[in-house]
């Protein structure tokens, strides 16, 4: 009997060495994310944080060598043109998941293009939260709060920024968020390792000066103030004596029936989201995918038959319906369009190999 030659593809073979690049505001879920996967192909890893919020991870690899052998985790600081480029570039890495924005995506694209290499890219995001009249309004009223604000004060890729609420009941769950938001004690400013506060500052001096930008801008470009606004140094919640100084931003929300703003279409990272009203699935969808991100989304309702139809028209990596923000290691996470491309799973971290044997 002829004895044909046997064909395979796989199974998938680790890398090598993998960079994961992580950002300054979910340095630690990233770094175990990022390293979690990788070691499990296969791969020995190194950690890049933001030099913005290195002292964690460094703690965090800390503890790894004592568990790991040596050389399988290593985490380097420093500064990204220092440290950053020099370990893109380095002949010895051969693939680099980052999480991080469109810029630094273009610097470690060009960086890496003297010495091609696999690459991840976990950007920014626009993502829409969308409530249709048919939800429990109660329930969607609290999704798309803890999806801009609590307790990151927005400073999350994956924030729901843009609230599409259908235009039958747009007035009623704007007044809906602004009575939870502004009600005594809805808001507990302060550091969020106490659990009696439910939101944090803004990260750093950088970041809130682009927040308090795109509030005036907001008001320049005509959208309408629901709430909020205020920063620190201003009159306001004069029970929380936190505002008195530092980097605090109050919730805010704008409305506006024109989605072309820049606080519709920009990447804020801060406590400020924009409600937009729509009429139908059609306009729904039109607007969600309207920008050039495509990160994540939130959908509203009780018509499973539309949850299904939002689900597969929304461009997004990830889309949650009547929940929001639900991430974690057994869900690949990750964008299309502006907001990157490729998700950290095993699979990323393994690379197929075809081979062919001859028995003949």
């Amino acid at each position: 009997m002829k004895r044909w030659p046997v064909l395979m593809a796989g199974p998938g073979v680790p890398y090598g060495v993998v960079l994961g690049i992580s950002p300054w505001n979910a340095g630690l879920f990233t770094f175990t994310i990022k390293a979690a996967y990788a070691l499990a192909a296969g791969n020995t890893v190194i950690i890049k944080p933001s030099e913005l919020a290195a002292v964690a991870s460094l703690r965090y690899g800390e503890i790894l060598s004592d568990i790991l052998p040596p050389g399988v985790i290593n985490v380097i600081s420093g500064l990204g043109r220092d440290i950053g480029d020099a370990l893109v570039s380095h002949e010895k890495v051969n693939k680099v998941s980052l999480t991080g924005s469109k810029p630094t995506a273009k610097a470690i694209a060009h960086a890496s293009s003297s010495d091609p290499k696999s690459l991840i890219f976990e950007l920014g995001g626009k993502s829409p939260n969308i409530v249709f009249a048919d939800a429990d309004l109660e329930k969607a009223a609290n999704g798309v709060l803890n999806g801009i604000y609590t307790p990151n004060a927005g400073q999350i890729c994956a924030a729901g920024s843009r609230i599409l609420i259908q235009r039958s009941v747009f007035e009623e769950m704007l007044a809906l968020l602004k009575t939870k938001m502004t009600s005594p004690g809805a808001v507990k400013f302060g550091d969020t390792l106490d659990t009696a506060n439910n939101m944090g500052p803004v990260a750093n001096k950088p970041q809130y000066d682009k927040v308090r930008a795109f509030l005036a801008r907001g008001l320049e470009e005509g959208a309408e103030l629901v709430f909020g606004g205020r920063s620190a140094g201003e009159t306001l919640l004069p029970d929380q004596p936190v505002f008195a100084d530092g980097y605090w931003v109050e919730p805010t929300l704008f409305k506006t029936e024109s989605n072309q703003l820049s606080i519709c279409q920009e990447e804020i990272f801060g406590p400020v989201a924009v409600a937009i009203p729509f009429d139908d699935e059609a306009e729904a969808i039109q607007i969600a995918n309207d920008t050039e991100y495509g990160l994540a989304a939130g959908v509203w309702t009780n018509d499973l038959q539309r949850a299904h139809h939002m689900v597969e028209k929304i461009e997004a990596g990830s889309v949650w319906v009547n929940t929001y923000a639900m991430v974690g290691p057994d869900l690949p996470f990750g964008g299309l369009k502006g907001s990157g491309y490729g998700t950290d799973t095993v699979l990323e971290y393994t690379r197929e190999k075809a081979s062919v044997i001859n028995f003949g």
